[in-house]
């Protein structure tokens, strides 16, 4: 093992390797670890070493989803880690966890991580070159599962750090043409690192090989373009410009005031009352930063009304105003924190080179960066609370407005967030959108424009793809298409607009049915094939099998995630779009205790 200079990673008889195969070894021989999990055990206390790692967190890190007995296989696991580790690092019992009783130091990820600490500039260089030589091949070789693949990606992105913080160091007092070939091979494994291609072209630029500079800056943008659909950032593009006037090393321009917001829907409709209650909940002024969260069903025009508020507010946000689809309920996976805070930092000019590794130093970065700045940020589509906590500003000078389908009760209950429930439109707001997406037809056809506004539930999605389906048939009365529509089996068909699953109610709906546990998605489809208006715990016990607070804890589920919409006192209504595809999904002989819904009573909720 390497050290630095300082001696704080001192020379000991036992050491231990993670950059790379999990190792032990005593006195420069390895010791005998035995097979893959248990390894993974010793990786799972090694990066915690001298610290209590409680049992609940090693189970989970050596097992996904730990099997029956997990307990009992980590005992197993952790005896014979001590027989084969001896007395040179004892496995400490503490009262619920464990603890790898050895100097941290004596673990090659603790050193590299200590070798990366500021250090004279003497010493600089010399530290980053021993970091380099502690990596033996890809972290944790071999091991399986989500956190080894988690702290794999994690201590890459600390080395690729790494190589470029000593490409600058060399480039400054040591030898650029080591660092160019170092680099080429780099840059080539990870085409869409910038940090690592603005290191090349500086390098290159410094060995005095322009052309080859400005070449490979053409390359990576034609790549980060193609693949990513993004420009370089400021760091690369002002290192560029640099290049090319010949005046290499001056500072990158400051980056311009953020105005990111989207364009906003035309004709907004219905939405005074919500306006008005944004601008009560955003409107700041005290110490700590105003936080909205705006919730609802799929369709209901959730980010229709936060782009329309954020534009209307945009002047009470000088410092800019910015914007991230988290993709909470898309056809992908959500946008990881970790993602969003690189856009968000890079927006606010941060060089890719200054953006940290890991998740709490890029909040941390971000909550400095806005600190003092009157700023908008709006979060649209998220997940859950654990992706939008991070992109919290810090200061009471800015605002979130955060949409989702997900009622984000924790963010109320622990960020002092104030919510606001978004409720499909009411009859005649409905109406009034319609016939304002029809025109003359509706005025033409008054009764049967009404009809069809019924048919959508009171989703502007809905409403607007209705609206669409009319002006494609030009010459079809609106009377016959509502009574087309209104007479449907499956009205969800004629809810599509051409192949874009943004424009297609069932593919809307589907998103939200695949954020659900299994058992909740089960009871959606259950529940759908309810004959009456009202749900109430009864019910919803004799459609799932459930006892009664089995039955209550479905129900607030399905609630909270907007699927069903309280009423009056311990009732809930699913709207009739929701109802027609969560029929779809159930099929005609869902399973049921042993029954068909189609063999239960029809007068099971006393409500109807």
């Amino acid at each position: 093992m390497i050290y630095p200079p300082d001696n704080s990673c001192s020379p000991a008889r036992l050491n231990i390797r993670l950059l790379g195969s999990v190792e032990a070894h005593l006195d420069g021989q390895p010791l005998p670890l035995g097979p893959p999990q248990r390894r993974l055990v010793l990786a799972a206390l090694a990066t915690d070493a001298g610290r209590a790692v409680a049992v609940d967190t090693l189970l989970d890190r050596v097992w996904d989803r730990p099997p029956d007995g997990a307990r009992h296989a980590l005992h197993v696991q952790l005896a014979r880690l001590r027989r084969a580790l001896r007395d040179h690092a004892p496995i400490v019992h503490r009262s619920g966890a464990y603890v790898l009783d050895v100097d941290p130091n004596q673990i090659d990820v603790h050193c590299f991580r200590h070798l990366l600490r500021p250090h004279l500039p003497g010493e600089r260089l010399t530290a980053l070159r021993r970091a380099r030589e502690l990596w033996s091949g890809e972290p944790l070789t071999g091991l399986p599962g989500r956190w080894a693949s988690g702290q794999r990606h994690a201590w890459r992105q600390h080395f690729l750090d790494a190589e470029v913080a000593w490409a600058a160091a060399e480039l400054a007092t040591g030898d650029p043409a080591t660092v160019v070939g170092r680099l080429t091979e780099l840059a080539s494994a990870h085409p869409t690192v910038e940090p690592l291609h603005a290191a090349l072209i500086r390098a290159l630029a410094t060995v005095g090989r322009i052309g080859d500079a400005v070449t490979h800056y053409t390359r990576t943008r034609r790549h980060l373009v193609d693949e990513l659909g993004l420009e370089p950032g400021p760091e690369l593009r002002a290192l560029h410009r640099d290049v090319l006037r010949g005046e290499f090393g001056a500072p990158p321009a400051p980056a311009a005031v953020p105005a990111q917001l989207p364009p906003g829907i035309p004709g907004l409709t219905g939405r005074g009352d919500e306006l008005e209650e944004l601008d009560t909940m955003l409107g700041g002024g005290g110490s700590a930063v105003a936080i909205a969260t705006l919730s609802g069903t799929a369709g209901v025009g959730k980010t229709a009304l936060a782009v329309h508020w954020a534009h209307r507010a945009a002047a009470r946000f000088p410092d800019g105003q910015l914007y991230l689809d988290l993709r909470g309920y898309d056809p992908g996976p959500p946008m990881p924190a970790t993602d969003a805070l690189v856009r968000l930092l890079a927006t606010l000019g941060e060089p890719a080179s200054g953006i940290p590794g890991d998740l709490e130093a890029r909040a941390a970065r971000y909550r400095t960066l806005t600190a003092r700045r009157r700023m908008l940020v709006l979060l649209d589509n998220a997940e859950n609370e654990a992706q939008v906590r991070p992109l919290l500003p810090g200061a009471g000078t800015c605002a979130v407005l955060v949409t989702s389908r997900n009622r984000l009760a924790g963010l109320v209950a622990r960020d002092g967030a104030r919510r606001l429930t978004l409720d499909p439109l009411r009859p005649g707001d409905a109406d009034a959108l319609l016939r304002r997406l029809i025109g003359s037809r509706a005025d033409a056809e008054p009764d049967a424009c009404a009809m069809l506004a019924a048919c959508c539930a009171g989703l502007p999605l809905a409403l607007r793809i209705t609206a669409e389906l009319v002006a494609a048939r030009p010459a079809a009365g609106l009377a016959g298409l509502a009574g087309e529509l209104t007479g449907a089996r499956q009205p969800l068909d004629w809810l599509t607009v051409g192949d874009d699953p943004y424009t297609a109610v069932p593919a809307v709906f589907s998103w939200s049915i695949r954020r659900l546990p299994p058992d909740i998605s089960h009871a959606f489809r259950l529940l759908s094939t309810h004959a009456g208006p009202v749900l109430d715990a009864p019910a919803a016990a004799a459609l799932t099998g459930a006892d009664l607070p089995r039955a209550q804890h479905l129900l607030n589920r399905l609630a909270d995630a907007h699927l069903l919409q309280p009423t009056g006192q311990d009732g809930y209504v699913m709207h009739r779009l929701l109802r027609a595809y969560g029929a779809l999904l159930a099929g005609p002989y869902e399973p049921l205790a042993g029954r068909r819904p189609a063999d239960l009573p029809k007068t099971i909720s006393a409500r109807r």
